[in-house]
C-alpha cells in the first residue's frame, strides 16, 4: 500500500507550483523546473488514487442489487490493475527541490 499522505504531499506541492507559476512568481525558471519535474508522478499519483476510488465505488456498488452484477464484472479488472499501479509508483523517485 502507498502511504497517502507522500501521495498528498506531492499533489500539494504541484498544486503549489502551479499557483505560483500563475501568478508570475519572480523564480519562475526554478518553479517550472520543479512543476515540469512533478508532473509526471502527479499523473501517476492521480491515477493511482482514481483507481483506489474506483474500487471503493465497485465495491460500495456490490450492496446495490441493481448494480451489483456491473460492479462483479467491473471488481476483478479493477483489483487486477492495482498492483501495477503501486508498482509504478513505487519506481518513481522524487528530487529535492533544486
Amino acid at each position: 500500500m502507498i502511504a497517502e499522505d507522500t501521495l498528498i504531499q506531492i499533489t500539494q506541492r504541484f498544486e503549489f507550483l502551479e499557483a505560483q507559476m500563475a501568478e508570475g512568481s519572480s523564480d519562475i525558471a526554478k518553479l517550472a523546473k520543479e512543476y515540469s519535474d512533478l508532473k509526471p508522478v502527479v499523473d501517476e499519483v492521480r491515477a493511482y488514487q482514481t483507481l483506489v476510488r474506483d474500487i471503493s465505488d465497485a465495491e460500495a456498488m456490490m450492496d446495490d442489487p441493481d448494480m451489483r452484477e456491473l460492479a462483479a464484472e467491473e471488481l476483478p479488472i479493477l483489483r487486477a490493475s492495482l498492483p501495477k499501479a503501486e508498482y509504478d509508483l513505487s519506481l518513481i523517485h522524487i528530487s529535492e527541490p533544486t
